[in-house]
């Protein structure tokens, strides 16, 4: 990535709010339970290495409610919606043949060089 690709407002600002939703959506998911539908709690030994293994006890599942279920969907509709729009961007048509993996690595840390203000939106 020793290019210094300039990307226009649009496409960073699409970058940005991408980021910020899935950070929201990886939230939203850490509350979630483990399982959308109800299910009986599970308990099993995973192995580790050196031949041990771990005990891993899921206690019993209610599932989502549907408030849990819609906001979920709503978030991956707005992931979708969103990493469409930064693939189908105009602005990708002029980067050359060759470093395209290379600007899109350097799309994904445009918030890393974000004054504080601008990324604290």
């Amino acid at each position: 990535m020793s290019t210094p690709y300039s990307f226009p407002d649009d496409l960073r600002a699409l970058q940005l709010e991408l980021s910020r939703v899935r950070a929201a959506y990886e939230a939203h998911c850490h509350t979630l339970p483990w399982s959308v539908n109800p299910m009986t709690g599970v308990t099993y030994e995973r192995p580790l290495m050196g031949g041990r293994v771990e005990p891993v006890a899921h206690p019993d599942s209610p599932g989502y409610t549907p408030e849990q279920f819609e906001a979920d969907r709503t978030f991956r509709s707005k992931l979708v919606e969103l990493a469409a729009a930064i693939h189908a961007h105009p602005w990708w048509a002029d980067v050359p043949k060759g470093e395209g993996v290379d600007a899109r690595m350097a799309l994904k840390h445009v918030e890393a060089e974000q004054p504080a203000a601008e990324s604290a939106v």
